[in-house]
């Protein structure tokens, strides 16, 4: 079996990195590593990981034997192509609003066969009511690197800054901003830190302008955002519980259309993983709160990060490559498996006669 990576944001790589690396290490007769296809606008980003990424429309079939994608978003969906079987890896601590798996939902009339859902302990549930077996708890690859870091605020502490894009579907799933700006600028006057700003890599606000008026620093990755901060303050991100999952503290904006007798789960409202700001005026003392992080907040922070990834124990990575490996070792796996196209349900093959199209019925 010839595995490959469909990555089309930034993001989706530093989640790949860690997976990408050890299968490296761990190709075999059944195991062939192909390609990273990424998208063009991310090229620059994947060299710097030493990854040699090639456009999506540079994929074809392997004749000789299977093909299996690694993805990490639905949002991939519509671009990949058809028929070829994916394992999903869950890029982050993962959301869901209503209380189904999103990856039912088919985006412009495609939704690929899924062959695994690699994904989080605060999701599984959600996701394995549609997928059964092929679900598994793997936590967060890329939080291996920071198993067992230990962390030293520095003086002035670097307080960074972040905001979901304002996806409009649910309210929760908006963005913050602006309803903070105000706040920043008063505590920038201030002086008393080091402030990064970062937004979430799908928004197309012109947050970096806006920090340069301020005479701040912006930020365009996140890993440098895990490198350089002691305090991150968000809205409605995985990043939340990424940086607290290295034991630093974080504030949770909570702006007041984020409805409070609507419970989705992890960040809504069952683990908020630090100090919660939901006056946009007590954000300065919130930042000041987090920041002593006294014993009973480090518990509850601990507490929320374990609900949402499980145990971190270094091991993700190693979780998902031996269920790859298990896939590329029984390929039987990748049969039958259904898929729709422009509303027909249909079924793969054993490759590689998978792309023919089979058991079409209306759906």
């Amino acid at each position: 079996m010839r595995i490959s990576a469909w990555c089309s944001r930034i993001p989706y790589l530093d989640h790949l990195l860690p997976i990408w690396r050890e299968l490296e290490e761990r190709c075999s007769d059944t195991l062939t590593l192909g390609t990273v296809y990424a998208h063009e606008r991310t090229h620059k980003y994947a060299h710097s990981l030493g990854l040699a990424p090639q456009r999506f429309r540079d994929f074809q079939v392997d004749d000789e034997s299977n093909d299996l994608l690694v993805i990490f978003s639905r949002v991939e969906f519509s671009a990949l192509p058809r028929g070829v079987p994916v394992v999903f890896v869950e890029h982050g601590a993962g959301a869901s609003y209503d209380g189904v798996s999103h990856l039912l939902t088919g985006v412009r009339g495609y939704a690929p066969p899924i062959a695994a859902v690699l994904t989080t302990l605060a999701q599984e549930a959600v996701h394995r009511h549609a997928f059964g077996g092929r679900v598994h708890v793997v936590g967060c690859p890329k939080l291996d690197y920071w198993y067992g870091y230990e962390h030293i605020c520095k003086s002035p502490p670097v307080v960074a800054f972040s905001h979901h894009w304002d996806q409009r579907r649910y309210p929760e799933s908006r963005s913050a901003w602006p309803w903070d700006a105000e706040a920043w600028k008063r505590i920038i006057a201030k002086g008393e830190y080091e402030i990064l700003g970062h937004k979430h890599p799908g928004d197309s606000r012109d947050i970096e302008r806006w920090c340069a008026r301020q005479g701040i620093e912006f930020v365009s990755t996140f890993d440098e955002i895990m490198d350089r901060a002691d305090l991150f303050v968000a809205d409605n991100s995985s990043t939340l519980y990424e940086f607290a999952a290295t034991g630093r503290p974080v504030v949770v904006l909570s702006p007041p259309w984020y409805r409070r007798e609507v419970s989705h789960g992890v960040r809504f409202w069952d683990h908020v993983p630090g100090v919660e700001c939901a006056l946009a005026d007590h954000l300065e003392a919130c930042i000041e709160e987090a920041l002593k992080d006294v014993p009973a907040r480090r518990v509850l922070r601990e507490r929320a990060v374990e609900a949402v990834y499980g145990p971190l124990d270094g091991q993700a990575t190693e979780r998902v490559v031996k269920i790859l490996e298990d896939l590329a070792s029984c390929e039987e796996a990748l049969v039958d498996l259904p898929y729709t196209v422009k509303g027909k349900l249909k079924t793969t093959y054993h490759a590689p006669t998978y792309r023919r199209d089979s058991n079409t019925v209306e759906v």
